[in-house]
């Protein structure tokens, strides 16, 4: 849980803005809070899944045992993926501006982590809670060229 989860979601490496003071940060954070382990996501390398029919159904099943095995194979995927996230404690993000937005693969990323009883949840008095309390942010978000 001493983890400090870096998630890269530019494609440019080591010409990204983004990259390059989410690294600034990072590296002035890592010397006041030597104690944590650092893990990079970039999620231009790594083989993030489509939330696709099969990952909905997984989601929606309410027994898991009876999930078709393509669905079976999805949710297991997204669970790994919702579990790399919940288990650090830290998270820096490295986004550049796309297209005045997010990267597409953020959004997958996104779209995989949001998982009720895992990331959040319900309450019937105050709606969509998180679950995951505690835990620290920061987003580089740069923009190049000309805008």
């Amino acid at each position: 849980m001493n983890t400090l989860l870096f998630i890269q979601a530019s494609p440019n490496g080591e010409e990204s803005y983004s990259i390059s003071a989410a690294q600034s940060f990072i590296s002035e954070y890592l010397k006041h809070n030597p104690s944590l382990k650092m893990e990079i996501i970039n999620l231009f390398d790594e083989k993030i899944p489509a939330y696709d029919k099969n990952a909905v159904e997984g989601r929606m099943a309410l027994r898991k045992d009876e999930l078709s095995h393509p669905a079976a194979v999805a949710w297991k995927q997204i669970e790994a993926i919702c579990q790399e996230f919940m288990d650090a404690s830290v998270y820096v993000f490295a986004v550049p501006m796309w297209n005045f937005g997010i990267p597409y693969a953020l959004k997958q990323y996104i779209d995989n982590i949001f998982q009720p009883g895992m990331t959040f949840g319900s309450d019937p008095e105050k709606g969509l809670v998180g679950l995951m309390q505690g835990k620290k942010a920061f987003v580089a978000y740069a923009r190049g060229s000309a805008y």
